[in-house]
């Protein structure tokens, strides 16, 4: 194949799908039609010309069924790699492709998002596709080379048929990698190797089968094991699916073709296995069923969440009370604010009678954004949308103008405080028709804004506005959860992959934990695995090493169903397990601010339907 890059000057760019540090991909038009351009850069140390050689080596075999098929590979200008490949079909229900509409929202189907859209799909179904993929394991493991980035997210469907993406990591067996594979995915034991494909295929069809994360293996819902095909072919896909993850040499199948067989038989209807070997398979995995949910090894599930609402009613107006709390929790004041015009006002309630006790009027300041309390200066923060910062102390008449600058506190941001820099912090914001993922801090001796993190996209974690964040009380780690972005920040641009868009953003759903002495981003929960809802709480639970999630699953309907929690176990990211929620049904269609009382321990969430009081 030539290696020139001509080829690409034909090619009509349409719309950029998805960029990153190393890869852009881009939906073009060229003399056969629609086509997914890929222009990638080799990593550190590697050659263009050898990374060219490896896609063209690639292109013949990716021919054959189950692979994506590369129809052009070159070099690009700029010492980069380009692939031409044929688009994915486009999700059900967006607007054909001839049209403008149909381009600028078109969304490949990958498995990932056919679970995330259809549900779960039938282990017969599985099964069909799971054979189309080992086909196309079983081509690149015949000439030597191994995937090692098998994964829902990187199975395209193309006219209908499942088909293995994504070659950036594809080499030779020993050969070295230099980016890191998808945990959950990769066998902890390593996997560098034939072995670790078929195990990464058993995580990817298990989570095609059970709609759960490949982190909750090998739990199963009560919904698989009451279905119609557990008897006929259910339990034989649950069969092959343990077997995947043993590994070669170990009780595992010792080639793609093996396993493709194995599947074929489920298909079928041959291949099952007594239920009372299965339930003993499932006790030695540490699963147990039990009121529609599995629990994992034997760790206990932590007790559910009581509610008792104490106030019924919100204490403000839904469209005046700004989604900000500063609590005094020595004085036992609770202060938040109004935006009236002209002028904005302070008000104080009681925290334990929920009394109103005092308003304040201040006509100099304007649309405040957030509040915050301060806990060493005793007063509350006020930040309007130009970046100053407005002191005020229970007492006073007015407020102080504190600090006016230099940097720009992006609008809708949300703020915490930093312990270990003892200093108040904002995340995220919205401003200029962009969403940001910058971090700035507050120096109050020298009456400015510190840029601690930049806005970058080249950040793991995705810029956003509104989002919910969670300081632990030792002060190790600010968790975020949620808001609304996208991958560049950018308003109006839909993401490929993802859904939940009402037009300016995407309502993302994923948690990240910073270490706020190291400056490390860590992904506790991927986008998607909360699903369709609303996150409104995220805390640290106070005798357990997990983050509390609660979701609100319904707005617009004349019964909104109640919230629900789910807990994010720390020291193992990617689970997710729901909890039970006892005592007053809550509906937390908003939620104005949540703190724990350290009176008695309870976390005190003023919402605009009521006031309760959660014991752990």
């Amino acid at each position: 194949m030539n290696p020139s890059h001509s080829h690409l000057h034909l090619a009509e760019p349409l719309r950029v799908l998805s960029e990153s540090e190393r890869a852009r991909v881009s939906l073009v038009r060229s003399g056969e039609g629609l086509r997914v351009l890929k222009v990638e850069r080799p990593v550190a140390g590697e050659d263009a010309g050898v990374l060219l050689g490896r896609y063209e080596r690639l292109s013949e075999l990716s021919r054959g069924p189950g692979l994506l098929p590369i129809l052009g590979c070159g070099l690009t200008g700029d010492g980069g790699v380009w692939l031409l490949l044929p688009p994915g079909d486009n999700l059900p229900g967006l607007p054909g492709l001839e049209t403008e509409a149909g381009i600028e929202q078109y969304t490949p189907m990958t498995l990932r998002m056919r679970t995330q859209e259809a549900g779960p799909a039938g282990a017969r179904q599985v099964a069909v596709w799971g054979q189309r993929l080992c086909a196309g394991l079983g081509l690149l493991h015949g000439s030597g080379l191994v995937h090692r980035n098998v994964q829902p997210a990187n199975v395209v469907f193309v006219e209908g048929e499942p088909r293995l993406g994504d070659y950036s990591r594809v080499g030779e067996v020993g050969s070295r990698v230099q980016t890191k594979g998808m945990e959950g995915f990769d066998p902890v034991q390593g996997g560098d190797d034939e072995g670790g494909d078929l195990h990464a295929l058993g995580r990817t069809l298990y989570e095609a089968w059970t709609g759960r994360d490949r982190m909750e293996f090998p739990s199963l819902s009560r919904q698989v094991l009451e279905s119609p095909e557990w008897g006929e072919c259910g339990l034989g896909l649950n069969d092959v699916i343990l077997k995947s993850g043993r590994g070669r040499g170990a009780g595992g199948f010792g080639s793609a073709e093996e396993f493709g067989k194995a599947l074929l038989e489920v298909e079928s209807g041959k291949r099952g296995i007594k239920r009372r070997v299965w339930l003993k398979g499932a006790v030695v995995a540490g699963v147990g069923v039990a009121g529609g949910w599995a629990v994992l090894g034997r760790r206990e599930a932590l007790p559910p969440l009581k509610w008792e609402r104490v106030v019924e009613g919100s204490v403000e107006p839904l469209q005046s009370l700004r989604n900000r709390l500063a609590i005094d929790w020595q004085q036992r004041r609770i202060h938040y604010i109004l935006n009236t015009e002209p002028q904005t006002t302070v008000r104080t309630i009681n925290a334990d009678t929920f009394k109103r006790e005092s308003t304040v009027h201040e006509e100099v300041l304007q649309d405040v954004g957030m509040v915050a309390w301060h806990p060493l200066r005793r007063s509350v923060l006020m930040l309007p949308e130009s970046g100053r910062v407005w002191e005020w102390k229970h007492g006073m008449k007015g407020a102080t103008l504190l600090a006016n600058g230099p940097v720009q506190v992006p609008v809708s941001g949300t703020p915490y405080w930093n312990p270990l820099t003892r200093r108040l912090g904002v995340f995220g914001g919205y401003g200029y028709f962009r969403v940001y993922n910058q971090r700035s801090e507050l120096d109050i001796e020298k009456g400015q804004w510190v840029e601690v993190e930049p806005h970058d996209l080249r950040k793991a974690i995705w810029p956003r506005g509104g989002p919910l964040c969670s300081v632990d009380s030792g002060g190790g780690h600010l968790h975020v959860a949620a808001g609304a972005g996208s991958s560049l920040g950018q308003q109006g641009k839909r993401e490929p992959g993802l859904g939940e868009f009402n037009g300016q953003f995407h309502m993302l759903d994923d948690i990240w934990s910073l270490d706020l002495k190291t400056g490390e981003w860590l992904q506790l929960l991927p986008l998607g695995r909360l699903g369709l809802g609303r996150v409104v709480m995220i805390f640290r639970h106070p005798r357990a090493n997990a983050l509390i999630v609660v979701l609100c699953r319904e707005l617009h309907v004349a019964q909104p169903d109640r919230a629900r929690a789910y807990m994010v176990e720390l020291d193992r990211p990617g689970r997710l397990i729901e909890m039970g929620m006892d005592g007053t049904a809550p509906v937390l269609a908003e939620v104005h601010g949540y703190e724990f009382d350290p009176k008695d321990g309870q976390l005190l969430v003023i919402a605009g339907e009521a006031v309760y009081r959660v014991t752990m």
